[in-house]
């Protein structure tokens, strides 16, 4: 067994490898983007590493950094779709927020987006949360009436359209 016996612990290492049986080491190393990842055999025999043995090990090696990278990547693509997604449904609460208060006041869209934007940074509060604030009042100042009754919801004293 080699043992780089200028490095503190390698032969507190080598010691208690011994102890344990080891009595040959291959270790590889990989560089990674966050690091390196190592391969390590341990053979039981003097000289039972052969360089099979290390030619295996470093296709192993490949796969194993492969597999890892294809991980990481696989999660950094969840995170963007979920991301993504939360990205729609807050866009589909500030498009109905726009619309309510469009109809609200009178005004055209751009005006309707000033206004959640204004709202949202008087109250220091995400446009979402603001957005969802404006729907939600507005659903509970005026909930949608049954269709068949014929009554149109109101707002303000403004009237929906049916």
């Amino acid at each position: 067994m080699l043992a780089d016996r200028h490095r503190p612990g390698w032969a507190g290492w080598a010691t208690a490898a011994a102890a344990a049986g080891v009595r040959s080491v291959l270790a590889l190393v990989r560089p990674v983007p966050d690091g390196r990842l190592t391969l390590t055999l341990h053979g039981v025999r003097p000289g039972s590493l052969l360089p099979d043995d290390a030619a295996v090990a470093t296709l192993v090696l490949a796969q194993a950094a492969t597999a890892l990278g294809n991980a990481e990547r696989y999660g950094e693509a969840h995170r963007a779709v979920h991301q993504l997604t939360e990205a729609l449904r807050g866009r589909s609460v500030i498009e109905q927020a726009k619309g309510v208060l469009m109809h609200a006041t009178g005004c055209d869209a751009d005006a309707a987006f000033a206004e959640l934007r204004r709202r949202s940074q008087a109250a220091n509060l995400r446009l979402g949360v603001v957005a969802a604030r404006v729907v939600a009042d507005a659903a509970a100042a005026d909930p949608v009436p049954d269709r068949r009754s014929g009554v149109p919801p109101q707002l303000g004293g403004y009237r929906f359209r049916s």
